[in-house]
């Protein structure tokens, strides 16, 4: 144990110093207790403290004979979680390691996949070799650890998410933090410390299988050279580390010969009340997708800020059949994939729940209800055709609600083009649909319900019409008014970090030369844009470092100016004085502001842990299904579009009357 020794094996142990009470000892983890050797020093032994000195009355058990590598030693592992993030980046950096604790098989992980729930999968590639160890990381830079792979995964909440581990015939080999509540251990803001798995051996996923990073041994460190509290790429010094070692060493142990723990093991029904269209039928393929026209699937969608318990609620049609009984959480924001007879529909995303029954090609109506009965939505509720999807052999386009606040009617859906699209069916090819993901009805251009002839009312001969409002293709889809880090990478931390994210929800692509972003007239100077092509589906974010637009920590307008001088999209707010909180659209691209959100610049919007709602409680009328585009866009959306107008709104016109006529029912306004 001297500082610089010529004896040992693997990575040497740390010598110790000062007269604390602690000891190495023999790592009585290991697959044969103390009886086996891996010619590793940081494997072989582990350090205790208080030290636990043993004699010739202690118990003792006999090495048992050597034995084949037992099974639970050759599936892989998720060995440790960064979901906190690093110091430099916070959860803009966040990592996972798998480890291979086998001493003598590598593992091919060619079609693995690790699946985050409501929020996608990370599909794997390359392999692990024995006892060896793969960091999965959002960017190379993000530590100094070599990455085995570096995939741009859904940031993990930091109150808590669902990680499963996937082969290539979809078994299930392992989890982390399974039971969906918050983290077991790891931290974020000033530790930054990882989730580390303790082993080994290496038992179920539960709580206690887990700890947080506490080591005075830190091999690598974030973007901006900080020590990173944790291990990426190498062995877990804190996770074979037990204070008070209290364990009983047994004749051989006992391995799992199968790994197959279920995602949802005993879930608990939520007592939240729960509303009219908490849950929506997001997206039906009932024309089966291009590999088989069997092979159907439905989505769920949550759209709210909270996670909702769905076990025991039923899904049913008209005819009987499909007639299903769910189970599950799905997460705010998060999707729930259905698929029909087996887990190949889609092929690249484990679902959900799998079902059974066919959907007819000549329409039916679909119910949600919770388990005591309560209707929550309706998908084609008046049983008639199917109002969207495409049938044809060449095409089998999915069936996508145009968003969460729209009522369920034939106006309500939209066929998906292919334009945005998501997995793959079973014969490998693309699906035209977008199976747990955002639809591509919610980023386009609804066509107005029209206005009906004009009458002339008895109260007043005449009256002023409005046309009807366009969505605009090009929106404000975040903004970040009170900055207290440095968002856009000049090393300073100032108001220049205050950025306008534009988004364009459109199906072509649009030149931005011209265009002017805004804050409330009078204020900043007004900022033109220069020749930016923005793509269907992308976003830009304009720091104030480059446009001079400094926003109000409290309340302002932000603007965004076509240019010919038109809005095309504006929002007012008034802002509770939260750093680093940003307003920001959920989903990206709807129509439901939220403040609260986690800066995202040029990113997918998410929530933070403190969430402020920033639209009030929406009048009645909203939930019409027939309610007029114009009306909609004024009185039940917090931005009010391109409807504001501040000649109309604003008095500088007389007190006019308007009528109009939207599927047959008529509407005064005044």
């Amino acid at each position: 144990m001297s500082t610089v020794t010529f004896y040992g094996e693997g990575t040497r142990l740390t010598h110790l110093t000062g007269d604390q009470n602690r000891s190495y000892v023999r790592n009585p983890y290991g697959t044969e207790g103390v009886c086996r050797d891996y010619n590793n020093n940081a494997t072989d032994f582990i350090l205790t403290n208080p030290s636990d000195p043993q004699n010739s009355s202690s118990p003792y058990t006999l090495c048992p004979a050597p034995t084949a590598t037992p099974e639970w030693e050759r599936r892989i592992l998720i060995n440790e979680v960064a979901w906190g993030g690093t110091q430099a980046d916070d959860i803009l950096a966040q990592w996972i390691e798998l480890r291979n604790p086998s001493m003598t098989d590598a593992i091919d992980l060619t079609g693995w996949y690790l699946q985050i729930p409501g929020k996608g999968s990370i599909p794997l590639s390359g392999s692990i070799g024995p006892n060896g160890y793969y960091l999965i990381e959002r960017n190379e830079a993000d530590t100094s650890a070599a990455s085995s792979l570096v995939y741009a995964f859904p940031f993990l909440d930091v109150n808590g998410d669902r990680l499963f581990l996937y082969n290539s015939t979809h078994n299930l080999v392992d989890s982390a933090n399974s039971n969906g509540g918050p983290w077991p251990a790891g931290n974020r803001f000033v530790d930054y410390a990882s989730m580390e798995r303790i082993g080994p051996p290496y038992g179920a996923d539960i709580d206690s299988a887990w700890l947080t990073f506490n080591n005075t041994y830190r091999p690598a460190s974030d973007r901006l050279g900080n020590p990173i509290n944790g291990s990426p790429g190498e062995v877990n010094p804190s996770g074979g580390l037990v204070s008070t070692p209290t364990y009983t060493p047994t004749l051989t142990p006992t391995p799992t010969a199968t790994f197959t723990p279920t995602p949802t093991l005993t879930p608990t029904l939520t007592t939240t009340p729960v509303a009219l269209r908490s849950i929506i039928i997001s997206e039906v393929a009932w024309m089966g997708t291009l590999a088989d026209a069997n092979d159907e699937w439905i989505e769920l969608h949550n759209p709210g800020t909270t996670a909702i318990n769905i076990t025991g609620w039923t899904l049913s049609s008209t005819t009987g059949t499909p007639n299903i009984t769910l189970a599950g959480t799905i997460e705010p924001g998060g999707y729930f994939l259905l698929e029909r007879t087996d887990n190949l529909t889609v092929s690249d995303i484990a679902a959900d729940q799998i079902y059974a029954g066919a959907l007819s090609n000549e329409g039916m109506a679909l119910r949600l209800r919770t388990a005591s009965g309560q209707d929550i939505d309706t998908a084609n509720g008046n049983g008639g055709p199917w109002p969207a999807g495409d049938a044809d052999p060449a095409r089998r386009c999915s069936m996508e609600r145009r968003g969460a606040n729209f009522a369920d009617s034939d106006t309500a859906w939209i066929t998906n083009t292919g334009t945005l699209r998501n997995g793959l069916d079973s014969g490998g090819g693309p699906i035209c649909g977008t199976p747990r993901n955002a639809n591509w009805a919610y980023i386009v251009t609804p066509t107005p319900s029209p206005v009906g002839p004009a009458r002339t009312p008895t109260r007043t001969p005449t009256r002023t019409r409005i046309p009807a409002a366009a969505v605009s293709q090009v929106i404000i889809n975040e903004f970040l008014p009170f900055p207290r880090s440095d968002w856009n990478n000049d090393g300073q931390i100032d108001s220049g970090d205050e950025f306008i994210e534009l988004m364009n929800v459109g199906n072509v692509s649009i030149n931005l030369q011209g265009w002017r972003l805004d804050d409330q007239q009078g204020d900043s100077t007004p900022y033109t844009l220069s020749e930016i092509s923005l793509a269907p589906g992308a976003k830009v974010a304009f720091f104030a470092s480059q446009t001079g637009i400094l926003l109000s920590n409290r309340s302002d307008s932000v603007r965004l100016l076509m240019p010919n001088g038109s809005f095309s999209d504006a929002f007012t707010y008034i802002t509770p004085p939260k750093p680093d909180q940003a307003w920001c659209r959920l989903p990206d691209g709807g129509p439901d502001w939220v403040f609260g959100c986690e800066p995202t610049p040029g990113l997918s919007n998410k929530l933070a842990e403190t969430i402020f709602r920033g639209e009030t409680n929406r009048p009645a009328i909203c939930e019409s299904p027939d309610l007029p585009v114009p009306v909609y866009l004024s009185e039940c959306l917090p931005s009010g579009l391109e409807a504001w107008s501040r000649r109309l709104w604003d008095g500088l016109l007389p007190v006019f009357q308007l009528d109009a006529e939207s599927l047959g029912r008529q509407h005064w306004f005044e």
